[in-house]
């Protein structure tokens, strides 16, 4: 009566080694066409493979192709996949690639039904948080914030939660609530996210800037500091020095790492205005005559950036703040005669009489020469009117004359 018990289970063992042996050469050959650069081809072999998504090791192997390999994307929904041939590179097959045929890959929906079956499963959570964590960089905050209801954030915090390197489930829901305006829970998941992996920089500025609002400066710059030395990119390298230039000269009274910071900052981004701005600031402050010329890097960063009429007003706020109101009047002043555009040639002269010449009669001529350049410059009518009625207020005569 023994024997078929015996049997039976002698079979059941026989077919979870060929399942696990089948599954297993079926991974090592999907890793060996990525190593070939066949994406196209490994991922259509596990589709085959597993169709039904019901096998976790598979499930994860088709993310990590969609997630990485992919040539094109639609909201990391449908991708299109490659195989690349010998000489070509992923990364200006994307820069040039215009259409292809889309395979959909709900790798959100088809995670949790597995986690459903398996729900501590830390593979399976750790790869559902990689698939958030990949929509958030590789698109936008405001998609990934769209993505993210209750349900994905439980799921996230069940992640982080786990004795397993998932700092990526951690720090998204250290961002969730950043973003939300929960500081101290943000601070919970962050520290969380970085005992999980301390070489996760952003995670670093994040906290940084979190205990920054909080006003836990020394804390802060441990962070900060953190995120400057870690991060390859000169633009967050150069986002770290900002703030730690600022913390230094705001909070904590130390002048001379101040300055070591902020030029840093200025110097790992040249082109950026806020950072040519904090180091013009600092130069003033101290009287340094490399301000003057760091006044023209000013200049020059605002009239090429996005906000041009913002950043120099900023500019000469600055200079008129700090005993610099000589040398800003004779830096617009020669620009005025210097400029490379009809709306730089406007701007210096608005500048001119908005904000320098107390005078009435000079105010008036400087911003007559601002509308004749700005109208050249095809500005909007309601910004002339504006103008123009400043000119009218400066016409009319005081009521004590």
């Amino acid at each position: 009566m023994k024997k078929p018990f015996v049997f039976l289970v002698v079979t059941l063992l026989v077919g979870i080694v060929a399942y696990a042996q089948s599954e297993a050469s079926v991974l090592k050959l999907a890793d060996q066409m990525i190593a070939q650069r066949h994406y196209a081809s490994a991922f259509t072999m596990l589709e085959e493979f597993d169709p039904a998504n019901d096998r976790p090791a598979v499930l994860l192997k088709k993310e990590d192709i969609a997630l990485n390999y992919f040539v094109q994307s639609i909201n990391h929904m449908a991708f299109s996949l490659q195989d690349l041939k010998p000489g070509e590179d992923l990364d200006s097959i994307r820069a040039n690639f215009e259409t292809g045929s889309m395979v959909a890959f709900m790798a959100d929906s088809l995670l949790k039904r597995l986690i459903a079956r398996n729900p501590d499963d830390c593979q399976l959570l750790c790869g559902y948080a990689q698939y958030y964590y990949a929509l958030l960089y590789d698109y936008n905050t405001d998609l990934w914030l769209a993505y993210v209801d209750s349900a994905c954030l439980a799921l996230l915090c069940h992640a982080s939660a786990l004795v397993c390197p998932c700092h990526k489930a951690a720090y998204q829901v250290g961002l969730y609530y950043n973003i939300d305006g929960q500081d101290d829970s943000a601070a919970l998941y962050y520290r969380r996210a970085i005992a999980l992996c301390d070489t996760d920089w952003n995670t670093h500025y994040n906290l940084g800037s979190v205990l920054y609002s909080q006003g836990h400066y020394a804390e802060a710059v441990s962070h900060f500091r953190a995120a400057y030395y870690g991060y390859p990119s000169s633009d967050m390298k150069a986002d770290a020095a900002r703030a730690l230039g600022i913390i230094y000269s705001d909070h904590l009274n130390n002048p001379d790492s101040a300055g070591r910071y902020i030029l840093a900052a200025h110097e790992l981004s040249p082109g950026d205005f806020g950072n040519a701005a904090n180091l013009l600031l600092y130069y003033l402050e101290k009287n340094d005559i490399r301000a003057n010329a760091l006044i023209d890097t000013c200049w020059r960063n605002a009239i090429d950036g996005d906000q041009s009429y913002r950043d120099a007003m900023h500019l000469v706020n600055i200079c008129l703040a700090n005993n610099a109101t000589d040398r800003i009047t004779l830096f617009l002043q020669n620009k005025t005669t210097q400029a490379q555009s009809d709306y730089e040639h406007g701007l210096c002269h608005y500048l001119l009489g908005m904000n320098i010449f107390e005078e009435e009669s000079l105010a008036v001529q400087h911003l007559e020469k601002a509308i004749y350049f700005f109208t050249l410059d095809g500005a909007p009518d309601e910004f002339l009117a504006q103008i123009f009625q400043v000119i009218e207020e400066l016409k009319k005569p005081c009521p004590d004359k």
